[in-house]
C-alpha cells in the first residue's frame, strides 16, 4: 500500500472502497486465527489423549533398562528359584500362581515394570521385570540383611 496522509479513521470515512478492503482483511484474519486456535486446542486434546499411550510404550520399548529376575540371581550366583525364595524370606515378594508379585509395600515404588510378549496375532503374556532402581533395591536389601554383594563385587 501507498504512503497516504490522512489518519485511518479519516481515511476509512472518505474512501468506503478502502473501508471494504481493509475490513474484509481483518474478517479473514480473524478467521484464520479462530481456526488455528480451534486447531490448536484439538491437537492439545488429542496430545493429552495419546501421551499415556506413548508413556506405556516407552517404558516397553525400554526393554534394555528391564531385567529377568534369573540375570540378577545370575550376578549372585545363584539359581532364580533360590534367589525369589531368598526375596519372599525377606518379604520383597511373594509368589502367585501367575508368578513373581512385589508386596505392596514395594509395589509401586518402580522397582518392578510389565513386558508385554506378543505371540502371533492373538497370544500374548506379560511378565515382570526388574528396573534399574529395582536392581538397586535388592543390591541394597541384599546387601544390609545378608551381607551378599553380586559375584562382581565379592571379595575373594
Amino acid at each position: 500500500m501507498k504512503q497516504n496522509p490522512l489518519p485511518l479513521a479519516d481515511r476509512l470515512l472518505a474512501d468506503p472502497d478502502y473501508a471494504i478492503r481493509v475490513f474484509r482483511e481483518l474478517k479473514q484474519e480473524r478467521s484464520k486465527r479462530a481456526h488455528l486456535e480451534k486447531q490448536t486446542a484439538e491437537q492439545r486434546r488429542w496430545a493429552a489423549m495419546i501421551r499415556p499411550k506413548l508413556d506405556f510404550f516407552d517404558r516397553v520399548l525400554r526393554r534394555g533398562e528391564l531385567l529377568p529376575t534369573a540375570v540378577i540371581a545370575a550376578d549372585y550366583g545363584m539359581t532364580e528359584r533360590d534367589f525369589t525364595d531368598m526375596l519372599r524370606a525377606l518379604g520383597i515378594c511373594s509368589d502367585t500362581g501367575y508368578g513373581l508379585r512385589l508386596m505392596p509395600r514395594y509395589a509401586q515404588q518402580g522397582y518392578m515394570a510389565w513386558e508385554t510378549i506378543l505371540y502371533g496375532n492373538h497370544h500374548k503374556d506379560q511378565r515382570l521385570l526388574w528396573t534399574q532402581r529395582g536392581r538397586y533395591f535388592l543390591y541394597q536389601m541384599l546387601k544390609d540383611h545378608y551381607n551378599l554383594l553380586p559375584q562382581k563385587e565379592a571379595i575373594p
